[in-house]
């Protein structure tokens, strides 16, 4: 925590980024709350970890469903949808590309063409069936894997 000219600054690194939070008041125990809430988030939608509810969908890829909590159920329906659009710019199932091409880590490198074709085949959003009674999402193809780091 640092304080510049009434303003109190907490920072954390969480989801893989350095967060820099700054209150008007010197106030721990909100920054702690502020910072358990993003932890939490990170927890449930991390692909970065072997467990997360993210993971356990992408785990179960071509095999079945996957009930997920409310808020993770939510926010993969709104993703989807901003996926689907034929020209959209987003694409949550882009997740096999990512791994790949390690975005994010070190030894990031463009793979070859070859590789790039095959997994691009696995990046459909219209191959994700969601079930808004059973909170469920289902990955039609083994080798698909949602990634929500771009929201």
């Amino acid at each position: 925590m640092s304080a510049d000219e009434g303003v109190y600054a907490y920072s954390a690194v969480l989801m893989g980024s350095p967060i820099l939070l700054k209150l008007f008041d010197d106030n721990a125990a909100l920054a702690a709350q502020v910072f358990r809430l993003i932890r939490h988030q990170e927890n449930i939608l991390t692909v970065n970890r072997a467990h997360s509810e993210v993971m356990a969908i992408n785990h179960a890829a071509g095999k079945e469903p996957v009930c997920v909590s409310r808020e993770v159920f939510d926010l993969i329906q709104c993703a989807h949808q901003v996926s689907l659009p034929p020209h959209s710019l987003f694409n949550f199932t882009i997740g096999p590309l990512v791994k790949r091409w390690k975005i994010g880590f070190q030894g990031r490198s463009v793979p070859p063409q070859g590789d790039l074709e095959k997994l691009m085949a696995l990046t459909d959003p219209r191959e994700v069936v969601l079930d808004p009674e059973r909170r469920s999402v289902f990955l039609r193809q083994p080798g698909m894997e949602i990634d929500l780091g771009a929201i």
